[in-house]
């Protein structure tokens, strides 16, 4: 069920993919800038109960890590439309299953700004996105930031997982391997 905060103005379709398939939520404005701190003050919303409806929306508990913005700062995500209301994101690297998309521009929400969070879950590749700021009063593109789902349940491509999130799957895979030779002996 699509998410969005009507209150604010904040439509699922400000953000869509190439084909023209809408954010399956959206969520803010909020006040400042999400990038602070590397990312850590988006990632605190995403992660908090702010963020609780993303995870509804998914049907897991996410947790959220920021890779980057189109500032410069990190990676993944670039645009040539920065200071323009409407324009096109391209991810540096075609995403597949769950991410968020943040919009900022302008640092205060009673002045038509701040910036607003737009999750995607596609099972297709997603490489580039349309964009409108018109939850933020229409107000030229500051920057826009990537975070991915740091949960097995999604991979960008290309990418490698981490030794820790190996390891813990190949204890999981070990143990259920244990439990049915265990199985196996008990019934001979």
């Amino acid at each position: 069920m699509p998410v969005s905060d009507a209150n604010a103005g904040v439509m699922i379709s400000d953000v869509t993919t190439a084909g023209g398939d809408n954010a399956l939520a959206a969520i803010g404005p909020f006040d400042g800038n999400d990038e602070q701190g590397g990312g850590a003050t988006g990632e605190g919303i995403l992660n908090s109960a702010s963020g609780d409806s993303f995870d509804v929306a998914l049907g897991f508990d996410a947790d959220w890590k920021w890779l980057g913005s189109t500032s410069g700062s990190g990676t993944g995500i670039t645009s040539t439309d920065l200071k323009n209301s409407s324009g096109s994101l391209s991810l540096t690297s075609p995403i597949t299953g769950p991410f968020v998309v943040s919009l900022k521009a302008g640092n205060k929400v009673a002045k038509g700004g701040g910036f607003v969070f737009y999750l995607f879950n596609s099972s297709q590749e997603i490489s580039s996105l349309n964009f409108l700021t018109q939850a933020l009063s229409s107000k030229g593109l500051s920057h826009a930031s990537l975070y991915l789902s740091s949960t097995p349940d999604t991979l960008t491509s290309g990418t490698v997982p981490e030794p820790a999130t190996m390891a813990i799957w190949l204890v999981i895979v070990v143990c259920g391997m244990e439990t049915v030779r265990r199985k196996r002996f008990k019934l001979a």
